[in-house]
């Protein structure tokens, strides 16, 4: 069973398990070379998506993404936070 950890309501696998956005390294916040950043986008299509979609072309993060170490649970939770807050 997976163990499951919420960031502002969206569910995520301890153990990135889940072949979701959140969990991929394309899906990456979007900051332009003028003014604030603009969403979080999928830098392989350059569209916006939601945390909790997924494609082919997934790709994880890290071979051991772990929750509990605190600098891989604070990039999710930045780039979810950036997503609700420049959503398109």
């Amino acid at each position: 069973m997976i163990k499951m950890h919420e960031i502002d309501g969206i569910s995520i696998s301890d153990i990135n398990m889940d072949s979701v956005c959140l969990n991929c390294r394309h899906w990456q916040a979007n900051v332009q070379l003028y003014g604030a950043a603009k969403g979080v986008i999928c830098m392989l299509t350059k569209e916006h998506t939601q945390p909790t979609d997924t494609c082919s072309q997934f790709s994880p993060n890290m071979t051991a993404d772990d929750l509990q170490n605190p600098n891989r649970y604070h990039e999710k939770s930045q780039k979810v936070t950036v997503f609700k807050r420049f959503r398109f």
